[in-house]
């Protein structure tokens, strides 16, 4: 077996910048049962931040003035390689000269994908195979320098490889609690920690990220924009989750997901099985994405956990856990019987034997898990090689808890012996008290019928556009380090460069679309160094003149016997391309603030309708158009009141105004999705419905 701490030299002072001060081990705050991450007490869940840090001594800031100094040198001489496509950092080092210590290279080196900066830190993602010298300078306080050339050899790309990882980030951006080091001296709320947590991420290189404990949404989506070409959501974000009111809440601990662009997003909600209080009313998140498996687009499930239970009684942790494990399986036997699935994220005990002892022999219990560990010919904990070789996820604490099960049909694709976990705190400064007193674990798979490097474009395949809007450009691509995105308008006989330089790992690129008419368009991604790596739109894109036309079409204001939940504006866009609806809103007569701002990158296709809900209950489970006001309610007038619509820069778009409002009908455009047609209840339309949100009058999809 490849040892889990194989990867830990790579990362060797990547980040001995991110906490000055004592780097001195942090002492082990488990003496061998592990005290709870939330709020109430668990006799078998995660440990906290850890112990305050040492005092230690102030680091030396160089000679005293006017004391004379010894020139720098530099005392890096070899650097590791790198290869096409994949994040490499190094960080250089220097001996003697007055700090701070400034580096610079000598010469240009943006065309290889990788920068030097001024604290001595080279990194980023090389874009093409070579050896290359470069020639790097230190300079000190006192103006006095050296340079010293070194080799850097960068490697083509193997086969590809889907990674997947899963981190317990200890109370993730909370302000109370958490590692206690966090935030620097002068900075933002816990820069360190999201510092951190990015810097090794990428190192890691995982496609795929399970994250629990995650407190603070701010900090998640800072996070989140520092990993190029991710996307990614906690559990309570209503935009992505369906299925009613999340029990997770704004200052609560939440589990989410992080995803590259290999992956496309379909569609999230909570898992709502057993007993809520075995999974301690925190709901497993389920997320469906497709992704590219042995040549074909394929439905790939990803379940994220934290099977946190509190009880008094020392073993009741252990079968709280065992009665939720039974009840997520017979949801997976029943609901995704031959689907290629993961389950992953701190489950709070181990898969060999339980971290709960026996009262009276003092000797471990059976693994709450057993009816997974049994069933091997369904599911396969995939990280108990790792309990069995003695690999421990938590800081002070003997056990793995941070596991990772996958389905047969996801278990076959597993290269052996690729599960690990990452000893950041054997070379991380402070790391229980700056990042997580839970380590990261990643496993791979071989899920691409590719052989070697590849771009291939996601989108747009195909469709009608509007002249003058922006459109997402989107790819995914192995051991490539830059893309060219290039545009006929003539079916391919000509092609104009619209972006020349793009980092592959960002996955996308807005086109700014000309505005004028087009019906012969295709999009293609090239490899910048390597145009036999090229992917083309499947079918031509159209592109059509003239403003977008978005309208209310139907409205339930008096929710009769229902909740307020149950209110909705339901819009239709009746042009004939999609419509970028990031930041418009809707408002009722009170101008306070918006009742609901669309989420950024929020589209609404041609002839297509959404529809908003006063709140997260009433949104029908499964319904892809359908979600819940962002600011928790429409607060319409069951009497009289104004619905409008307005664009991000606060334009209106349309108003529907009303003095009367019957009760559980809503009032709908008649014809129904006529722009500028008059309302009518809709109990008067033919169908005879109530209502239709969501959907034609007749109760058929749009």
């Amino acid at each position: 077996m490849v040892s889990p701490r194989l990867l830990a030299p790579l990362l060797v002072l990547l980040l001995l910048t991110a906490c000055p001060g004592d780097d001195s081990t942090p002492t082990p705050v488990d003496s061998g049962v592990i005290t709870d991450a939330g709020s109430d007490p668990d006799s078998g869940t995660d440990s906290d931040a850890g112990t305050e840090p040492d005092a230690g001594t102030e680091p030396d800031a160089g000679a005293d003035a006017g004391q004379e100094t010894t020139p720098p040198s530099i005392t890096t001489e070899a650097l590791t390689g790198g290869t096409v496509g994949q994040w490499y950092s190094v960080t250089l080092s220097a001996a003697g000269g007055r700090a701070p210590l400034s580096w610079r290279l000598a010469e240009d080196f943006v065309a290889t994908g990788l920068s030097l900066s001024s604290t001595g830190t080279l990194s980023g993602t090389p874009a093409q195979a070579a050896e290359s010298t470069l020639s790097v300078t230190v300079e000190d306080a006192d103006g006095q320098t050296a340079s010293r050339e070194l080799t850097l050899s960068v490697a083509a790309a193997g086969a590809p490889v889907f990674t997947v990882g899963q981190w317990n980030l200890t109370y993730f951006g909370s302000d109370s609690r958490g590692p206690v080091n966090s935030s620097s001296d002068g900075g933002t709320s816990d820069d360190l920690q999201i510092a951190g947590a990015r810097d090794i991420m990428r190192e890691l290189g995982a496609n795929l990220w399970a994250v629990v404990e995650m407190v603070d949404t701010s900090d998640f989506d800072l996070l989140k924009a520092q990993l190029p070409g991710f996307d990614g959501f906690l559990a309570n974000n209503a935009a992505f989750v369906s299925g009613g009111t999340s029990p997770y809440g704004t200052s609560s601990q939440k589990v989410g997901v992080l995803y590259d662009s290999s992956l496309t997003f379909q569609s999230a909600s909570l898992v709502r099985v057993g007993n809520s209080s075995d999974f301690s009313d925190r709901p497993p998140l389920r997320v469906d994405f497709t992704t590219e498996i042995a040549g074909e687009e394929t439905q790939l499930t990803v379940i994220v956990v934290h099977m946190r239970a509190n009880s008094s009684d020392p073993t009741g942790p252990r079968e709280a856990r065992e009665r939720a494990a039974a009840a997520l399986k017979t949801y997976l036997d029943d609901t995704l019987p031959t689907q290629h699935v993961f389950v992953i994220g701190d489950w709070n005990d181990d898969v060999d034997e339980s971290i709960s002892l026996d009262p009276t022999t003092q000797a471990p219990l059976a693994t709450p898990y057993q009816h997974f560990v049994s069933d091997s010919a369904r599911y396969t904990f995939i990280t108990r090689e790792l309990s069995l070789a003695g690999g421990a996820t938590t800081i002070g604490f003997e056990n793995i808890v941070d596991h990772t099960l996958a389905s047969n049909e996801a278990a076959d694709r597993y290269i052996p012996d690729s599960a690990s976990i990452l000893y950041a705190d054997e070379w991380f400064p402070d790391f229980l008290n700056v990042v997580s007193d839970h380590r990261p674990v990643i496993s791979r798979y071989t899920f691409s019928a590719q052989t070697g490097p590849f771009v291939r474009l996601k989108a747009p395949h195909g469709g009608t556009y509007q002249g003058g809007s922006t459109l997402p450009i989107t790819w995914t691509s192995w051991g490539v380090g830059q893309v060219r995105v290039e545009v006929s308008t003539n079916g391919g006989t000509d092609w104009s460069t619209v972006a020349s330089a793009v980092p592959a790992a960002q996955g996308r690129f807005a086109w700014n679309v000309p505005d004028e008419n087009a019906a012969q368009v295709l999009v293609r991604v090239v490899d910048a160094f390597n145009p036999a790596n090229v992917d083309t739109s499947r079918e031509a894109l159209s592109i059509v003149g003239g403003p977008a036309r978005v309208f209310i079409n139907e409205v339930l204001a008096h929710e009769g016997t229902q909740t307020a939940a149950h209110e909705f504006v339901e819009l239709v866009n009746a042009s004939p391309f999609p419509v970028d609806l990031s930041g418009w809103t809707l408002w009722d007569a009170t101008n306070g603030a918006a009742r609901h701002v669309f989420a950024a990158g929020t589209q609404l296709g041609g002839g297509q309708a959404v529809v908003v809900f006063g709140g997260a209950a009433a949104v029908p489970s499964g319904q892809a158009n359908a979600l819940a006001a962002s600011g928790g309610l429409l607060g319409l007038g069951n009497s009289s009141d104004s619905v409008r619509l307005r664009r991000q820069d606060s334009t209106l778009v349309d108003q529907f105004d009303y003095t009367s409002a019957v009760p559980g009908v809503s009032a709908n455009r008649s014809p129904d999705a006529t722009p500028d047609a008059s309302f009518v209840p809709h109990d008067a339309l033919p169908a005879g419905l109530a209502s239709s949100p969501g959907l034609r009058a007749d109760g058929t999809a749009f």
